[in-house]
């Protein structure tokens, strides 16, 4: 399912699997104003929980377990549910595309408060050049050096997300899809340059095919490929 396929609310019928009790029939809704588990009829709220508190999700054949932390609590708590293979599937998946959609909302707003910040100060115009200097000079929508898919973490959400990447004349670029052009500009970018050391990052990610990025500045950035092959 991808995010702009998500509508304002999705209901599904579960089982809430309890550790201290006995498991019970429940309606789960996922939003962006969070993740609500409602009684079977859904008529009363038992749970609530805050997008910005799920850590992560593990996904079974007919059953998943949502971790959430909040700020009081000294580990992560586990939600367990389960049903059928088809309505796990779309349940996690759901859960994905709310906690996408709320972090680019959020990168959004905050990129718009930044650069509003620097107008105010009068330095929006070298912001920008700072922020994106390869944009006029490297045509990145016209024969890239390499392209493809890789996972990229988002700043805000720490979720791994499924990004375009196109790699021309020393810049990493970040989309959205593979629909590429001239109008559209990338979601971020990479200056190659500044990489000093480029390693297996498994042991960083617990992912495998994991590549590591770090700057003379002792900053790193993780990209996971899907594939050995794609890591060349």
């Amino acid at each position: 399912m991808s995010s702009s396929a998500f509508k304002a609310s999705e209901k599904f019928r579960v089982t809430m699997v309890n550790s201290e009790g006995p498991s019970e029939r429940v309606t789960i809704q996922l939003s962006l104003d969070g993740l609500k588990v409602l009684t079977q009829d859904g008529s009363r709220t038992m749970r609530s929980y805050n997008l910005r508190n799920v850590a992560r999700w593990d996904l079974m054949d007919t059953s998943t377990v949502i971790w959430t932390k909040t700020d009081v609590d000294l580990e992560e708590r586990p939600l367990t549910l389960s049903s059928d293979p088809t309505t796990i599937r779309n349940v996690v998946d759901t859960l994905a595309s709310c906690c996408m959609q709320l972090a680019e909302l959020i990168q959004d707003k905050e990129e718009a408060a930044s650069n509003l910040a620097e107008l105010a100060t009068g330095g929006g115009k070298t912001r920008k050049a700072a922020k994106l200097p390869s944009v006029d000079s490297v045509e990145y929508w016209r024969h890239p050096d390499k392209a493809g898919w890789l996972q990229s973490q988002s700043e805000v959400m720490k979720m791994w997300r499924r990004r375009w990447f196109v790699l021309k004349q020393g810049y990493l670029f970040r989309f959205l899809s593979p629909d590429v052009t001239e109008s559209v500009k990338p979601r971020g970018v990479v200056d190659l340059s500044k990489v000093q050391d480029v390693r297996d990052g498994r042991a960083v990610t617990g992912k495998a095919n994991t590549v590591q990025l770090k700057t003379a500045t002792g900053g790193s950035v993780c990209y996971v490929c899907e594939s050995e092959t794609e890591m060349v």
